[in-house]
């Protein structure tokens, strides 16, 4: 798979490889530029989200910026990015495989009259002059300038077995970090990229098919979260074990009817597609490849396999990239002089990366203010708890989807290193550009664009009871100089900044009877000193 970098944002319009087409069932045009057989870049903000909306659509943790990606040197900075980050996905053999395999999955044609079939996947110049095949658009973000996502262009296709076209909204200039290491914006893409193929195959599930995640033990209840079943089968890694010890929570038949209707859809093009002649060989090539990645290879493809291919880090379970007590902080990539093909340039965590000046914008809507106060309803401290980005549930979910336990209702997601086999990259190159004059366009390809925006409200109540996080809050640091106390009330109850919380009372008594002896100045001090240290420490977790 060969990625065009040979662009800039000046790059004069070709219709070929460079563009100006209509976003869809609007009047906003956009400057286009095709990075791979039928994957366009439009480095624009996502035209279907407004720029402007209220305080109360804003969502916790998001950073809104009108201004971003509006100058001509910022959509340039933002179409090099971009291509950067899909040279360094194609540059591995698997990545170039997931690559091809989008460039390959059209929607299967349209029937609008007895064997007169309509492409669906298709862009269109200003006065539908031209027509450009597109499998999927990546642009830069919508509203929320650090919320990346994927949409369909028709809902009903996207889980039909038909297919539909995608979008994605993108960020590459900022990461965060998670643990010790930076989030590559590599993997951050590719799990668009694979999203996208659910849409591309027609196997998207319905919306309400989601999965109970995590007792949200927080709260000391029974409240459980549920997890979006797309997002929990990219995630991979140690999530799948929980699909795979109980696999038969779904009363859905979504394992049962999406390879069904892609199988229907395979059918189709071998007696229909195949050999008609009315349609253009390009097309039929294309469709000849998807058809040989089925829907359980789509499924086999997730974060954990990528990462493991990359070598990249990545958090182990899907949920623990998720915040509850604290806000991320987004540092700025400079894909000059931090990133290259391989991935940062001194690695995920010896990269030194600057903060973001949009840090201080990061929208702050906790799910629960904690007010602890005294006898006297004064307010010792105040602690916020956010929420897991999950939808909510009251109850025990496992109560709804836990069903008799029959093993025809298993299904077990298979995790192996074949899913990409059936990719054949050399004959996928070879096929010809579909051109203008091969695309009969069906006008009714997409939905109308719907903003979906969660307005939340925050909670506060007063307590005169600690909650977990008031003990973790009077634990952080905030001093050079640490003095630790077992006493909770007097830590927050003082304004000595150094004084600090701590439950370890042995380690605590064993630091102060030495704080008067001399400095710890040789091999065997150490060693004495980080001995006593464990021995205490062990006999405070082990109370």
């Amino acid at each position: 798979m060969k990625i065009n970098n040979n662009f800039n944002i000046d790059s004069p319009v070709d219709n070929k490889d460079v563009a100006i087409v209509r976003g869809r069932k609007t009047d906003i045009f956009l400057k286009v530029f095709q990075v791979a057989p039928n994957i366009w870049v439009a480095p624009e903000r996502y035209y279907g989200e407004s720029l402007n909306i209220n305080e109360d659509q804003k969502s916790n943790g998001g950073i809104y910026d009108s201004n971003f990606l509006l100058t001509n040197d910022e959509k340039d900075e933002f179409l090099q990015a971009t291509v950067k980050i899909l040279q360094r996905i194609n540059n591995n053999v698997i990545g170039a495989k997931l690559l091809s395999l989008i460039s390959t999955a059209i929607p299967f044609p349209y029937e609008y009259r007895a064997e007169d079939y309509r492409q669906t996947n298709y862009l269109s110049s200003k006065d539908n002059q031209h027509y450009y095949t597109a499998n999927l658009v990546i642009f830069g973000p919508g509203t929320n300038i650090v919320e990346n996502n994927v949409v369909y262009y028709k809902k009903e296709d996207s889980k039909n077995g038909m297919g539909t076209m995608s979008e994605i909204w993108f960020q590459p200039f900022l990461t965060y970090k998670y643990d010790q290491f930076y989030v590559d914006p590599a993997l951050e893409l590719i799990k668009c990229l694979i999203k996208s193929l659910y849409y591309l195959y027609g196997i998207k599930p319905n919306d309400d098919l989601s999965i109970p995640y995590r007792l949200r033990s927080e709260f000391n209840s029974l409240e459980y979260s549920e997890l979006d079943m797309v997002d929990f089968l990219i995630s991979g890694g140690t999530d799948y074990k929980l699909l795979n010890t109980n696999p038969y929570w779904f009363t859905d038949n979504y394992f049962i009817n999406a390879p069904k209707n892609f199988e229907k859809y395979k059918n189709d093009y071998e007696t229909k597609i195949k050999n008609n002649n009315d349609i253009a060989n390009s097309i039929k090539l294309y469709l000849e490849q998807k058809f040989k990645t089925n829907v359980q290879d789509i499924w086999e493809l997730n974060l954990s396999y990528f990462s493991t291919e990359f070598e990249i880090m990545m958090p182990e379970i899907f949920n623990n990239a998720l915040n509850h007590y604290h806000r991320k902080e987004y540092y700025v990539i400079d894909y000059f002089k931090n990133y290259n093909i391989n991935g940062f340039i001194n690695g995920q965590i010896k990269t030194i990366l600057p903060l973001s000046k949009y840090n201080k914008n990061i929208i702050n809507k906790p799910e629960l203010i904690v007010n602890l106060i005294n006898e006297n309803n004064s307010v010792l401290m105040k602690s916020n708890i956010y929420g897991d980005g999950l939808k909510d549930t009251i109850g025990n979910f496992y109560a709804v989807y836990k069903i008799p336990y029959n093993i025809g209702d298993e299904y077990h997601i298979n995790s192996s290193d074949s899913c990409l086999d059936n990719v054949d990259i050399k004959e996928i190159d070879n096929i010809p550009p579909i051109n203008d004059a091969d695309i009969y366009p069906y006008r009714k390809n997409c939905d109308p664009f719907t903003p979906v925006y969660n307005i939340t409200e925050t909670k506060e109540i007063n307590t005169t009871i600690p909650f977990p996080v008031n003990y973790l809050q009077a634990q952080v640091t905030n001093s050079n100089d640490i003095n630790l106390s077992s006493d909770f009330l007097k830590v927050i109850s003082s304004k000595d900044r150094s004084l600090v919380y701590s439950f370890l009372d042995n380690t605590i008594d064993y630091l102060d009877s030495i704080k008067y002896d001399g400095p710890i100045d040789t091999d065997k001090k150490y060693y004495l000193w980080l001995k006593e240290i464990f021995r205490n420490y062990s006999f405070d977790i082990t109370a």
